[in-house]
Formats: C-alpha cells, sequence, structure tokens
C-alpha cells in the first residue's frame, strides 16, 4: 500500500505565500467570474423582476382603453418621460431594486443557499463584490427594457410619423433615460441588497425601508431636501432633459449638478464597502 502524504498546515500557509500576485489576481477573478455567473442564473430564474415589469406596464395596458393614448402629452417623448419619471421612478423603482435584491439576499439565507456558498473557498469580499455588480447590472438591464417598450408604444401614436421614425429622431431622450437608470441603480440597488443580506426578514426590512423613503421622507418631512436621494435623483433629472421636456420646479437653489453626482458617488460606494464590512464581521 502506497504512502499517503497528509500536508500540515504549516505546509499549506507557506504553499498560499508563496502564490506571486498574478496568481492571487487571477485566482480571485476567477471566483467573482463563479460568483457572478451564479447571481445572475438565480436572479433571471427567480423571476421576481417579472412581478416589477408588469407592475410597470399594467397603467400602459390600461391606456389601451381610453382615447388618450399619449396620456395627455404632445408628443411621444413627453409622454415616455412623464411616464418613467412620474409613474416607473416615483412609485415603483425603489421597490424594484428591492425585489430584483431578494433572490441574491434575503431568499438565500431563508433557504440557507448563503451557508453553502461561504463553505467554499470564495472570499466575503468576492461573493458581495459579485452580487452586488449582477444586481445593478440586473436592475439596468430591466429598467431599459421598459424603457424601450414604454418609448416604442408612445411613439406609435405619434402623428409625426412612423414609430420607428419618432424613435431615431429622438434616441437621445432614451440614452438620456438609460443614464438616470444607471444614477438610480447606483443610488439604491446596494441599500436594498445590504438590507436583504442582513436576514430572512429581508423583505420586510426593505419594504418598510422603502416606504420610508418614498413617502416619509420624500412626501411629507424632507421633501426636496439636498440630503435625500430622491431629491438629488430630481436634480439629476432636470440636468440630463432639456427644459421643454421636463423640468422640476421644486429643488433647492443651492443644490448643484455636481453636488448630486458626488452625493450618488459618496452614496453608492457608502453602501458598497458597508456591506463587504458586513459580510465578513456577520455569523451566517
Amino acid at each position: 500500500m502506497e504512502n499517503v502524504q497528509i500536508n500540515t498546515l504549516e505546509h499549506i500557509e507557506a504553499t498560499l505565500a508563496e502564490r506571486t500576485t498574478p496568481e492571487i489576481f487571477n485566482h480571485e477573478f476567477n471566483q467573482f467570474k463563479i460568483s457572478l455567473l451564479l447571481a445572475f442564473k438565480t436572479l433571471f430564474f427567480s423571476r421576481k423582476w417579472l412581478l416589477y415589469a408588469i407592475l410597470s406596464l399594467f397603467p400602459i395596458a390600461l391606456s389601451l382603453l381610453i382615447d388618450e393614448k399619449l396620456m395627455g402629452s404632445e408628443t411621444a417623448e413627453e409622454a415616455f418621460i412623464g411616464y418613467y419619471l412620474g409613474f416607473i421612478f416615483l412609485l415603483l423603482f425603489t421597490f424594484g431594486c428591492l425585489l430584483t435584491a431578494l433572490p441574491v439576499s434575503s431568499d438565500e439565507i431563508t433557504d440557507q443557499m448563503m451557508d453553502l456558498y461561504l463553505v467554499r473557498p470564495v472570499r466575503r469580499e468576492t461573493l458581495w463584490a459579485a452580487r452586488w455588480v449582477a444586481v445593478n447590472v440586473s436592475v439596468i438591464l430591466v429598467n431599459a427594457i421598459l424603457a424601450l417598450l414604454t418609448f416604442f408604444y408612445f411613439s406609435l401614436f405619434d402623428d409625426r410619423g412612423s414609430a420607428i421614425a419618432v424613435m431615431s429622431n429622438n434616441m437621445d431622450v432614451y440614452w438620456q433615460t438609460i443614464i438616470f437608470i444607471c444614477l438610480g441603480s447606483l443610488m439604491y440597488t446596494g441599500v436594498f441588497l445590504l438590507v436583504g443580506i442582513i436576514g430572512n426578514k429581508g423583505f420586510t426590512f426593505g419594504l418598510i425601508l422603502a416606504l420610508f423613503e418614498q413617502f416619509f421622507l420624500t412626501f411629507l418631512f424632507l421633501e426636496n431636501e439636498p440630503l435625500i436621494p430622491r431629491t438629488n435623483m430630481f436634480n439629476l433629472a432636470d440636468w440630463l432633459y432639456s427644459d421643454d421636456l421636463y423640468e422640476y420646479h421644486q429643488l433647492p437653489s443651492s443644490l448643484s449638478v455636481a453636488d448630486s453626482l458626488i452625493y450618488t458617488v459618496i452614496f453608492c460606494l457608502g453602501t458598497f464597502v458597508l456591506g463587504i464590512y458586513y459580510v465578513r464581521k456577520k455569523e451566517f
């Protein structure tokens, strides 16, 4: 019978210490790619994003029953901006971020999948980063498709030409909306991913947070205050769109575009770093 060599802990530690920086980077990058792919599969097959999409398009379906297909607007781009900013972003966007983040946070803790991931040789920071990227990309993709569908719908009823021609002549409006969606995702998605990882009550905590930010802070007590995320998002919308298409009249005069961009970056990095700290310290 052949002798079997069992490596001691000292031997394993010495082997790990001998790894070069490129080897360490390649290993971590491969782990990140695997974690990212698993996160995308989990998000797609969970279909929670589908509920957000149905809720977002529900008024469009109802509008088929009325004569005013442009919802009181004169052009497709005005109707599109009014619908996306005045309905989807104002009322549903934060809930969409919450629903999208749940499958790779609270749901995985509930069914103990998170425990399975953490016993693998994957750094917790890598796991968090992969989920953060996956959820942000998913939120952006879902909203980009919703924006494209709604823009096309309103273009069908624009009298200036065919739907393709109207959209082609106003694609700058669509790309401005994509930029707005990316900024909104960076603002909100990390927060709800972090809340979901807190425990199996992530949906309840996230729903309370979304309602608190949307109604209690924004609509009741701290409306249009510079420290509120939604105020900065509307300030960025004012910057992105021309005044004849969109103008939010209740913004504080002291709030500049640079201030809102810096606020978004700090808010995004803050939640990302806080998430890394939390997953390192938490006992799942």
